[in-house]
This record gives C-alpha cells, structure tokens and sequence, in this order.
C-alpha cells in the first residue's frame, strides 16, 4: 500500500452512482459526491475529523485512481472529503 505525503487521503472507492435509470454512464461530477473507505491519511492533513476506516463522502472530480488486488483506490486532497459517515447510519 502507498503511503500518502503531505495533506493528501488515500481512499478505497466503495460507491459512486454514476449510472443513470436509463443505464448512461456519467462522468464524475461536483454534483454526484461518492462513498469511499479511508486508507490512509497524509502527515499534513490538519484538524482530523475522520481516519482509516472511516466512510466518508468526497468531491470526484480530480483524484488520482490506481487498483491494487481487486480494489481500486484513489489519491486526493485534504480539502476535497466532503462529510464523515457517522456510524450505525447508512446513505
């Protein structure tokens, strides 16, 4: 597993609805946050609310993707975790 510099997450996408009903597939947007898994987070990121294991909400729109095993993981700013989920409650 990397281990993140400074203020950037490394995060195990769990989901991102980016398939409409009628079965288009959208591009990542502002609009559409995603579910992902903490990894691991960077020794800069100030103010922690959230750490490993933690299910958080993010903004997709510049994150850097790579797949280890059968997980794909991806790489971001501090700035861009949007919200923690609070646990026994699921989106």
């Amino acid at each position: 597993m990397l281990r993140p510099l400074h203020k950037n997450v490394i995060l195990r996408l769990d989901r991102c609805d980016l398939q409409e009903s009628g079965g288009i597939v959208l591009k990542p947007s502002a609009s559409r946050p995603c579910l992902a898994v903490v990894e691991a987070v960077g020794p800069d990121v100030e103010d922690q609310d959230y750490g490993p294991g933690d299910v958080v909400v993010y903004h997709p729109l510049n994150p850097v993707s790579f797949a280890e095993g059968d997980h794909e993981y991806l790489i971001l700013q501090d700035e861009d975790i949007l919200a923690v989920q609070e646990s026994g409650h699921e989106l």
